[in-house]
């Protein structure tokens, strides 16, 4: 298999420590390779509050690389980003790694030679990770249970990986909402392969997987294929908790004439139809900030 070009895209979000240093790398990588004529460089801006933009401006600006910045117009997500920068790629295949410098650019070159070799999914594997504890025992348990939906997923889950262009946007238009693409990516029925490296302490900055972040990710491993959605359940549940309590109402008000315990009760519906209201208004922005359509098109500018 030949590729013209292929397309490394990079999500960034307060990288500005990190990102001078990484894309030294990346060039160095790059002409070691002779893969100059070969690379499109897509850096995704996603809404970064420190210099990150004017640090990725100045490579396109300074570098005879091929580069595309894009500005989001808010912060969406890793993921998000990531699909951006996949959908407008012009690379036949897409390839991506982190701002961070915790994924070591050597696999720039082994993923393209591998996809030469006729590979349509490359993925990088951690054969070890130098996290602290508790990112260890947190994403070897993620990994877990997403290993219960998508069983071909690696145990470790993995983070880099190569695809071929039409494959990751079949992927984008079948899932819009899923922020797991690992796990899509591993159900592909299609020639993979692997590429081991160590992953690297965070040098810079902190991680921004808040716990809130790995929540929806979670979310999203466990439900992304589901016939009915968890939060329509558990909203409707809220709903019918709230009419037996108000029907509860009416009886002790008939029969007991209390109104004391009555009001209880009434407050208690009231604050199962809030509960509901404030989950459905929740999981609906959340959505809409995740789904990835035609509306993309306005929420970035190429700079």
């Amino acid at each position: 298999m030949g590729t013209e070009r292929f397309s490394l895209v990079i999500p960034v979000f307060n990288n500005d420590e990190s990102l001078e240093e990484l894309f030294a790398k990346i060039e160095k990588e790059i002409y070691d390779y002779d893969l100059s004529d070969k690379v499109e460089i897509v850096f995704v801006e996603d809404g970064s509050t420190d210099n990150s933009l004017e640090l990725i401006t100045s490579f396109k600006d300074r570098s005879e690389l091929l580069i595309k910045v894009v500005k989001l117009d808010s912060n969406y997500g890793q993921t998000y980003a990531i699909k951006v920068g996949f959908s407008l790629a012009t690379g036949e295949a897409v390839m991506t790694i982190s701002a961070d410098l915790q994924d070591p650019v050597f696999l720039i070159s082994s993923f393209y030679l591998a996809y030469q070799s006729g590979h349509n999914i490359i993925v990088g594997i951690r054969a070890q990770r130098n996290d602290g504890i508790y990112r260890k025992i947190t994403s070897s348990i993620a990994y877990k249970i997403a290993r219960l939906r998508s069983r071909r997923l690696p145990l470790g889950g993995f983070d880099c990986y190569m695809v071929s262009k039409q494959i990751i946007l079949n992927i984008i238009l079948e899932h819009p909402t899923s922020q797991f693409l690992q796990g899509h990516i591993s159900g592909i029925n299609t020639i993979h392969t692997q590429i081991e490296y160590i992953r690297e302490n965070r040098l810079h900055g902190k991680s921004q997987w808040t716990f809130w972040k790995k929540f929806l990710l979670l979310w999203s491993i466990l439900f992304y294929n589901s016939f009915v959605s968890p939060i329509k359940f558990l909203k409707y549940f809220l709903i019918l908790f709230s009419m037996f309590f108000y029907l509860l109402c009416q009886l002790v008000l008939i029969f007991y004439l209390n109104f004391s315990i009555m009001l209880i009760i009434l407050l208690f519906s009231l604050l199962f139809l809030f509960q509901a209201k404030l989950i459905h208004s929740s999981f609906n922005e959340i959505e809409y900030k995740h789904r990835f359509d035609d509306s993309f098109h306005s929420r970035y500018e190429i700079i």
